[in-house]
Parts: C-alpha cells; sequence; structure tokens
C-alpha cells in the first residue's frame, strides 16, 4: 500500500500537468489509473490522496465547463455574424451546434436559451433560405419537379411567415429561371406551368429559350398547347382588345413564336371552347 501510494501521486502529479495544458484525454486516463488504484491497495481512506482526488476531479469538470462555454460562445459568435450578413442558413447551423454544445453538457449551466430564443427569432428566414438552397440542389441534381415544387414552396413560406421584415428579398420564379436555365429544366417548367394554368410563367420561360436560341422544333407541342390555352383565356378576358395587339406583346413578331401564334388565334376563336388536338 505505501508502495503505490508514490505511484498514484505520480499519476495525479500527470494529470494536473495535462489539465493545465488542457489534454483532458490524457489527465482522464491518468486521473483513472490514480483513482482505480486507490481502491486496488485500500488507499480509499487516505485523506490526503482523498484531497487530492476530489480536487483534481474538480479541475477536470471546470476545464471541460470551461471548454463547453467558450465553445458555445464561439458558435453563438458565429451565428451572430451570420445574421449580419444575413447568411441564415450559415446562422442555424451555429445556432444549432451552440444548442448541441449545452445539451452534452448540462451540468455547465451554459446559457441555452440565447441560442434557443435567437434560433426561435430567425426561424422563418433560417426555413425559408434553406428551402432556397433544396430548390437549388434539386435543379442541379436534375430533380426538376422537385425544384419547381421546393421553390414555389419557399415563395409561398416568404409570405405566409413574412420573411420580408427579416430585411431578405424574394426572387420570383421568373427571375429563378434566368439563373437556372438549362433547356430540359426549362421545358419541363412550361410543361409544368401550363398543365397548372401559369400561362403567363410559361410564355416567360418559352422566351428564355428564345432567348437562347434553342432549337424551336422541340418547342413546337408546347408552344402548341400553351397557345391554345392562352387564346382560350384571353378570348374571354380581354374581349374588347385586337388580338394582334395581344400577339405582338407577347411575341414580338418573332418567328420563333409562330406556332405559338398560330394555336393562340385558334384559341381566340373558339372563344373558350376547348378541342383536344394533341
Amino acid at each position: 500500500m505505501i508502495a503505490a501510494k508514490p505511484i498514484i501521486l505520480e499519476n495525479l502529479a500527470d494529470a494536473k500537468i495535462k489539465t493545465w495544458g488542457n489534454d483532458l484525454t490524457e489527465a482522464e486516463k491518468y486521473f483513472k489509473i490514480a483513482y482505480s488504484m486507490q481502491y486496488k491497495y485500500g488507499l480509499n481512506e487516505d485523506k490526503f490522496l482523498q484531497d487530492e482526488i476530489i480536487n483534481l476531479n474538480d479541475k477536470i469538470f471546470d476545464r471541460h465547463c470551461k471548454n463547453a462555454n467558450e465553445l458555445f460562445n464561439k458558435y453563438f459568435s458565429q451565428a451572430l455574424r451570420s445574421i449580419s450578413v444575413n447568411d441564415f442558413i450559415l446562422t442555424g447551423d451555429y445556432l444549432d451546434m451552440a444548442i448541441n454544445v449545452a445539451v452534452d453538457y448540462p451540468q455547465c449551466n451554459i446559457p441555452i436559451y440565447e441560442a434557443s430564443e435567437k434560433k426561435s427569432e430567425f426561424l422563418p428566414a433560417i426555413t425559408y433560405q434553406n428551402l432556397i438552397s433544396d430548390a437549388n440542389d434539386a435543379y442541379f441534381l436534375g430533380n426538376y419537379q422537385k425544384a419547381v415544387i421546393t421553390y414555389k414552396t419557399a415563395s409561398q413560406y416568404y409570405i405566409d411567415y413574412r420573411v420580408k421584415n427579416i430585411g431578405l428579398l424574394h426572387i420570383p420564379f421568373s427571375d429563378f429561371l434566368i439563373f437556372h436555365d438549362k433547356p430540359e429544366f426549362l421545358l419541363y417548367c412550361i410543361n409544368y406551368f401550363i398543365d397548372n394554368k401559369m400561362y403567363d410563367e410559361a410564355l416567360s420561360a418559352l422566351t428564355i429559350l428564345k432567348n437562347k436560341k434553342f432549337d424551336v422544333k422541340e418547342t413546337k407541342k408546347l408552344q402548341k398547347k400553351l397557345g391554345l390555352f392562352m387564346g382560350i383565356r384571353d378570348a374571354q378576358n380581354f374581349e374588347n382588345q385586337k388580338l394582334r395587339v395581344i400577339l405582338l406583346k407577347y411575341t414580338g413578331n418573332d418567328k420563333f413564336f409562330s406556332t405559338f401564334s398560330t394555336a393562340y388565334r385558334k384559341g381566340w376563336r373558339k372563344n373558350n371552347s376547348f378541342i383536344n388536338i394533341f
């Protein structure tokens, strides 16, 4: 027992040094050796050893809490910086990391409420920007259906949760198409818009294809479908306007839209009756 005591003290000394150096993994290793030897050799009644072990255990605990608080403060500060530049995806990530630190060290009295309240405050902006990011990711992965639906969800979320009040501007989907202009995506969007009676949006996407000098032959079926539906709609809504004036506004008399124009005239003349020509 007497021979064991110096070894225990040596391990405690090594643990102290490692604690001072913030190498807590090594500190705990030496501490556990000393602690187990204390009981193995019946030295648990040795007051000096017991006081040393308790004191060191407290120091290791305090160091863990100091590190945890510093890490929490680091993440929380990074979240605040992200807020200042309107990067709310990063804001959400940093606040989640700060909250996780506090959850992992409940005994350290970390002010978790600060991060939780800040996340609640900016949750609409965090959610909105994540939806936009998901729409972008879906586009680049070729999942065009998800890209469109997710962006539309983000657009409605922006309105419902008044994201504008946080200082973020929403880009209309028509502008989203300008920056996400793969022809196959635009073709998908045109068809999607027609099916959902969003005819003006479909025409905007078709115009982007025209501006990209896309092969007009690849658009004829969609032009025919879109022109017919818009002609039927406009015959009722713009009955006091001249057909050629409206068509000029839509197409600028560009030959690219010749199939659209023909179908539009047909739809207009049918006076809101629809014949399936596909």
